[in-house]
């Protein structure tokens, strides 16, 4: 049995494990590094969520009022779209039903993609609203 050296238990013991901090790090970094994409991705998907409700909360209120048509609340969200996803929201497709009781807004689009061959699901958002009327004061409350 030989006794250690001061020189090798610098070196971190006999001299068998040379290079296997190499090898960890060469394990680890991939999975390292596809966790923190994993996030950035998560990100991406949260924020082009964020943009398309934010775009159908803003085009049903758009058409909900009175006087508000579809195509004014079709041309909102795509304007809400346009300044506040940049390209985090892809193929971008606003849908508007202004009905008589209920205005509806939906907005479908694809996120960024960061990972590659990540299969993401498709964003769709739908918002609505009563639809304004007017109705003359009878002289009888409600």
């Amino acid at each position: 049995m030989t006794t250690p050296t001061p020189a090798t238990r610098r070196q971190g013991g006999t001299g068998t494990e040379r290079g296997s901090a190499t090898v960890q790090t060469l394990l680890w970094a991939p999975w390292l590094f596809l966790l923190a994409l994993g996030g950035v991705q998560a990100a991406a998907y949260g924020w082009g969520y964020l943009v398309a409700r934010h775009a159908a909360d803003a085009a049903v209120q758009a058409t909900r009022v009175q006087g508000g048509t579809p195509a004014a609340g079709q041309a909102h969200a795509e304007q809400v779209i346009a300044q506040a996803a940049g390209n985090s929201l892809t193929d971008p497709q606003v849908t508007v039903t202004r009905g008589g009781r209920e205005t509806s807004v939906t907005v479908t689009g694809t996120v960024m993609r960061v990972v590659p061959l990540l299969p993401l699901p498709v964003v769709t958002v739908t918002a609505s609203a009563p639809t304004e009327q007017f109705r003359p004061f009878s002289g009888d409350p409600p």
